[in-house]
């Protein structure tokens, strides 16, 4: 067993712990070999696996490969010869057109790099993105290979913790980096791409946010030698696509179409899933107050806060406007009335500090318009206050996705009137 294939293997026992029973993660210890037949074809992991294997070579965005065979086969094949392709696919029930940009490995002089990027719908941030970027020769010299000592000293660390700002590194030796490489070339990738060790001899993975998700393809993606890539100016593409400009938040079509995912797994799993509507109040008075530069600045101000405020698992979408929805998975209604009474306070209780910019439009209004402002300043501080609706579904509905949706979603909004109507900067839940 090479001592890539046993990286593998340790750290995917470690890391699938919430996929694999104990009984599968004994019998990883056998060999490589073994422990590759079990991952695929375990019942409790092979679905995951069959999504996170390298040997497809999907781009990130396709979910699941092409149904036809004819047509991953031309996908592979343009991936490689580094040429741009669109192909039909398969996404929650209707057939999508995707548009690929290859990574050119063999237009890059011998400076050969992997970029992945992951989403987690959960939290609007790169789930990881890795990069192994190398400007050694083949043929340069290798360094020692590690010492059963060495490798044993290595294969028992823990992973890295994440720090506060949700940024980890893992990192192989600089010894260990040859043994690695020489793994790689053991099985290069189809074609006549390489893959160079990097000039310091480090392997690094950066996490936005504390998931081992990423860590997994990453050990699997070494596994299967190469993975095909997604460059920079995609990833800027999906993020225009995906994310609000303005807030970072994930953007109304993307909020969407994950409500849907949401309300599938619902109607799957039984577990509730609710909806929170805040619509930030007399904001017209701070565009008009403040200048609406400074309006930009209380939506962001707004985002912020619910950045901080909600879980891991909660996704808050920028809706339009000074709109916000919030997803909250397997989260009863009263539990959502809670969560959504905290983000009313801690948005009621933060600061928003007034720019040089916007005292300056202030002082500009005439007395008129002073007397019709309904926002608390304190000095040099603004404090925004917020309405907000709640409404829930457990997925005892048969009704089809698109109705759900909208049904939800009309609920959430009504709540979300009452709130507003009942004289703002409170949460009014959905009665159903």
């Amino acid at each position: 067993m090479t001592p890539a294939h046993a990286l593998v293997l340790s750290l995917a026992k470690r890391w699938l712990s919430d996929v694999l029973p104990p009984s599968v993660k004994q019998e990883l210890d056998a060999d490589f070999s073994i422990a590759e037949d079990v991952l695929a074809n375990h019942p409790a992991a092979s679905a995951w696996l069959e999504n996170t294997r390298l040997q497809q070579h999907w781009d990130e965005i396709l979910e699941e490969p092409p149904a036809d065979p004819a047509q991953a086969d031309a996908l592979r094949q343009a991936l490689f010869e580094d040429r741009q392709i669109e192909v039909d696919y398969r996404k929650q029930g209707t057939t999508q057109r995707a548009r690929l940009h290859p990574f050119g490995w063999t237009q890059r002089n011998g400076v050969h790099y992997l970029a992945c990027t992951f989403w987690n719908f959960g939290n609007p941030r790169w789930l990881a993105v890795h990069r192994v970027q190398s400007v050694t020769p083949l043929d340069a010299p290798a360094r020692p290979p590690l010492t059963p000592e060495q490798r044993a000293a290595f294969l028992d660390r823990s992973p890295v913790p994440a720090t506060a700002a949700h940024g980890a590194v893992i990192a192989l030796d600089v010894e260990f980096q040859s043994a690695l490489y020489d793994a790689i070339r053991e099985r290069p990738p189809r074609g006549t791409q390489k893959i160079d060790p990097p000039a310091d001899g480090w392997f690094r993975l950066r996490a936005e946010v504390p998931d081992t998700l990423g860590l997994r393809w990453w050990l699997l993606g070494f596994n299967a030698q190469v993975r095909i890539l997604q460059p920079e100016s995609l990833q800027r593409e999906l993020q225009g696509l995906l994310f609000d400009r303005l807030t970072g938040l994930v953007n109304r079509h993307e909020g969407e179409r994950v409500l849907q995912r949401r309300l599938a797994e619902t109607q799957r799993t039984h577990q509730p899933l609710s909806l929170v509507l805040l619509d930030l109040d007399h904001f017209k008075q701070v565009n008009d107050g403040f200048g609406h530069d400074f309006g930009d600045r209380a939506l962001q101000h707004v985002a912020q806060c619910l950045s901080r405020t909600c879980r891991a698992m909660d996704l808050a979408v920028r809706y339009g406007g000074e709109e916000f929805l919030i997803l909250l998975p397997n989260t009863t209604g009263a539990d959502a009335v809670v969560i959504a009474e905290r983000l009313r306070g801690t948005l009621e209780q933060t600061p928003l500090t007034l720019t040089p910019e916007a005292i300056e439009h202030h002082a500009r209004l005439g007395p008129d318009r002073l007397s019709e402002m309904r926002l608390k300043r304190e000095g040099d501080a603004l404090y925004l206050t917020a309405s907000l609706g709640v409404a829930s579904e457990t997925g005892q509905s048969d009704e089809s996705l698109d109705d759900l949706a909208k049904q939800l979603l009309d609920r959430v909004d009504q709540a979300l009137y009452r709130a507003k109507h009942e004289g703002r900067n409170r949460v009014c839940a959905d009665p159903a």
